[in-house]
């Protein structure tokens, strides 16, 4: 069994809003590496050099109704480049009209939190991580990811919720998804996510 605490043996993925950040936090002193999300090319050689890894991932739908709220809602950014795409997908006004421009703003210098999960992790048909956690089971995931690798039980007080909008609660999502086209098009758009990930082409049911 791999020793999580190697650093050299395991790597981390920050998969785009999947709870990544919390998982970095977490990890602090565990001497275990992490790949930051700077582009899909980087993330895939460094899981493709890694000797083990494991990332999160999250459903589609859900997903992307938290970056779009993590981009319009959160604070201006002061990287003057990235101000100007955030002010853009502001100025498109609600989600419908987002996703309405979501392949255009998929291209863009906020793009790789749009950009479908597949396209981070897997190359030709093949995954490139070893055990893949779900973000609808994240405390559970971790507590037996530490578990398994004999670390130290996790410290969820260490986290601290950034809330940047009035829905604060997952469940509440739904009401982003108003209509069928706006759901065709997100489902066209994560074909591959809903596939390989195991998620229904359709809303939970909370």
């Amino acid at each position: 069994m791999l020793d999580l605490s190697s650093g050299s043996a395991t790597t981390f993925f920050k998969m785009p809003k999947t709870g990544s950040s919390s998982v970095e936090l977490l990890l602090e002193g565990t001497g275990v590496s992490v790949v930051q999300h700077e582009s899909p090319v980087a993330a895939r050689q460094a899981l493709k050099a890694a000797e083990w890894s494991f990332c999160f991932v999250r459903n589609p739908f859900w997903r992307l109704v938290s970056a779009w709220n993590w981009v319009v809602h959160a604070p201006t950014t002061v990287n003057e480049h990235h101000r100007q795409a955030q002010e853009e997908i502001r100025k498109l006004g609600e989600f419908d009209a987002f996703v309405a421009h979501l392949d255009t703003v998929s291209r863009g210098p906020y793009g790789i939190h749009f950009l479908p999960m597949s396209g981070w992790i897997c190359e030709d048909g093949e995954l490139l991580v070893q055990r893949l956690c779900r973000y609808e089971d994240f405390e559970q995931e971790l507590r037996d990811l530490w578990r398994e690798r004999d670390l130290e039980p996790v410290d969820f007080g260490r986290l601290r919720r950034r809330v940047f909008l009035g829905v604060t609660d997952q469940s509440e999502y739904a009401q982003f998804y108003d209509s069928e086209a706006l759901l065709d098009r997100v489902t066209a758009f994560y074909a591959e996510d809903f596939s390989r990930f195991a998620y229904p082409q359709r809303l939970p049911a909370d």
